[in-house]
């Protein structure tokens, strides 16, 4: 487990408001996620790299990471929560988005993650996400696109 408390980890990185790459995979860190704090901390971030932890909470507050192109949250055993916000939409620049093996429910909003203002090539939501998860990756449409 991470030493850092809940607190530490977005004060620390407020000291880097130009980082752009921040990859945290596998630190077992079990602290609750705040991505509208790194987003004040670090506006500038393009690629977040997450997986491999024990994050809690949900993905509220991804909209605020304005200049994201990569996300990756997968493997946070069954600690991630929540359902994955309209919001995201918001998100144009990004290419990939990674969400496997999380307790993440409802249902993918397909129409807001291939609208025409997106750029996302790669979208990761393997079937069944973890033992817990009750995601629903509902059918592609043409409206979708």
């Amino acid at each position: 487990m991470s030493e850092l408390g809940q607190g530490d980890l977005w004060s620390l990185l407020r000291g880097f408001p130009n980082l752009q790459i921040l990859t945290l995979t596998d630190n077992y860190i079990a602290t609750t996620l705040d991505l509208s704090a790194l987003a004040e901390s670090c506006p500038l971030l393009t690629e977040l790299q997450l997986d491999g932890n024990a994050w809690t909470g949900d993905l509220s507050g991804v909209h605020d990471l304005t200049s994201l192109e990569y996300l990756n949250v997968e493997r946070n055993t069954d600690t991630l929560t929540g359902t994955i916000p309209t919001e995201i939409a918001a998100l144009t620049a990004l290419t990939e988005l990674r969400l496997g093996g999380n307790a993440l429910t409802g249902t993918v909003p397909w129409s807001y993650l291939f609208n025409a203002t997106m750029n996302l090539q790669v979208l990761y939501v393997p079937r069944p996400l973890s033992q817990h998860s009750q995601l629903t990756p509902t059918p592609l449409g043409r409206e979708a696109f």
